[in-house]
């Protein structure tokens, strides 16, 4: 399950900030050895290597893929709507973030959806496709489409231990 570490604090507030409201759903990257698939599941931390007690916050929250572009640093460097998805103030602040130079490297923009939910659990991992409790509460959850724009989890349900079938 990959891991994304964010640190940026761009003039509309820190990124977990950002992430937690639900204004930054996206991310771009260099292209990873193992690239992130779609409907994967992401661990979200916010400056993952530097010691907990130096911040305001570590874990983010579990988020799913929901999609991968690759593209070519030109083709989002001088969008303002890109910047602001992006959780920059304006293209300007977004130039700053990357730099101008090498507008031909391409980079993965990973589209995600903070897993909100409803059990207070920490979402972990899926089995056979769906998604499991990371607490080891024994739940699992029933992750459906709130809306067009954020999925939901719309509850748990305790799996039996003989036959695995649902209560």
């Amino acid at each position: 399950m990959p891991a994304l570490s964010f640190s940026g604090e761009p003039v509309r507030g820190p990124f977990w900030k950002l992430i937690l409201s639900g204004e930054k759903e996206q991310t771009v990257r260099k292209p990873r050895k193992r690239p992130i698939k779609e409907g994967e599941l992401l661990k979200l931390y916010w400056k993952q290597r530097t010691p907990k007690d130096q911040k305001p916050i570590h874990y983010i929250g579990s988020a799913i893929c929901t999609q991968i572009e690759t593209l070519p640093k030109y083709a989002f460097m001088y969008s303002e709507a890109f910047a602001q998805k992006d959780g920059f103030e304006d293209e300007a602040e977004l130039l700053d973030w990357f730099g101008e130079d090498n507008e031909e490297e391409e980079f993965n923009v990973i589209h995600f959806r903070l897993i909100r939910n409803c059990w207070g659990c920490s979402w972990a991992g899926r089995l056979g496709g769906i998604w499991v409790c990371g607490q080891g509460s024994g739940r699992y959850a029933n992750i459906e489409p709130f809306s067009d724009k954020e999925p939901h989890i719309f509850g748990c349900y305790e799996v039996q231990k003989t036959n695995g079938s649902k209560t």
